[in-house]
């Protein structure tokens, strides 16, 4: 057992949702010098006003490969700085880039640590295999733009996301254990939403421009609300708390 599955006591991709609800405080990092040096970089950075701008910045650098360990004692670092949405933007990028080489090295099963930081844009264009899917578990709330182009990804959020998670993502599976806003998707395909905590699906727009989706949910209101906006190739299941289907829509 690594040093992040002793802290976080429970690995989510064993089928088990997380149990516990770490603080900061309960976290004692241990650096080294990959984490360092890649501190290091990110500390040298800027924000730049561009998301797209910071993006192409943050993809030019040449980083050391983390383990996932490595790559959350990172992340609990870099969100101890200073947080406004800008740096908020910079550390999810940066942090998606981390993901990224690492997976491509091998490594999977990422466990990470977001507290209340409201991480804007991590996942941007992270990309797994069809046979090698990229797995993460976060434990705390999330902003905007999360996974936004991501491709054969499988996520647990055991916290909130205040928009969208996903847009125009492709062969991704969200499980969600917190509050989900009324823009739940916007053009995604192939996509599995599973809304374990509070739904509210208002926005009509942001379900009908995606495709062959399936939207699980264990509230029968939200349930209900879906199966009236839904159109095209998706599907709405309403299941218990164990995941077993109860009942199915599909137009």
């Amino acid at each position: 057992m690594n040093l992040l599955e002793q802290e976080l006591k429970v690995n989510p991709f064993e089928g088990e949702k997380w149990e516990s609800s770490e603080t900061e405080e309960e976290i004692s990092p241990v650096r080294d010098e990959l984490v360092e040096r890649t501190l290091e970089i990110y500390s040298s950075l800027t924000p730049m006003e561009w998301a797209s701008d910071e993006k192409d910045r943050i993809g030019g650098l040449e980083l050391d490969v983390l383990d996932p360990c490595q790559i959350n004692v990172f992340l609990h670092n870099a969100i101890k700085k200073k947080k406004t949405s800008k740096n908020q933007c910079l550390i999810g990028l940066f942090a998606t880039k981390l993901i990224q080489n690492s997976h491509n090295a091998g490594n999977n099963k990422f466990m990470l640590s977001a507290y209340d930081s409201q991480l804007y844009s991590i996942g941007v264009e992270l990309i797994g295999k069809p046979d090698r899917p990229i797995l993460i578990s976060i434990e705390g709330n999330i902003g905007r733009y999360c996974f936004r182009e991501a491709k054969w990804c499988e996520i647990q959020l055991n916290g909130n996301t205040v928009y969208t998670i996903g847009a125009y993502s492709h062969n991704c599976t969200y499980n969600l254990y917190g509050n989900a806003p009324s823009q739940l998707t916007s053009a995604t395909h192939n996509c599995t939403y599973t809304f374990f905590g509070t739904l509210t699906p208002a926005n009509d727009r942001y379900l009908t421009i995606s495709e062959n989706n399936v939207y699980r949910t264990t509230n029968p209101v939200a349930f209900r609300k879906l199966k009236k906006r839904l159109d095209k190739s998706n599907t709405v299941q309403l299941i218990d708390s164990a995941g077993k289907i109860l009942e199915v829509f599909k137009k």
